[in-house]
């Protein structure tokens, strides 16, 4: 793998590993989306990039909603 893949597979990989570290602490919706917009912006012609760097986005913010919808329920 090599281009625009690779770029794709290393950043991906590395937001894992800082999140695994524990990256984001108390805003981790925040800190995802800005890494996503990172490294999107490092190669904005990378269109299978931005749109997987979208879906996680849209995966992030539903699955904190609904941890906040539980919460309140509880």
């Amino acid at each position: 793998v090599r281009g625009a893949p690779a770029i794709a597979i290393v950043g991906c990989l590395s937001l894992a590993v800082e999140l695994r570290a524990g990256a984001g602490g108390d805003d981790l919706v925040s800190f995802i989306r800005d890494s996503l917009c990172h490294l999107t912006s490092a190669r904005p012609t990378a269109v299978n990039m931005g749109r997987a760097a979208r879906e996680l986005m849209e995966f992030t913010e539903n699955e904190s909603m609904e941890k906040n919808t539980e919460q309140l329920r509880d």
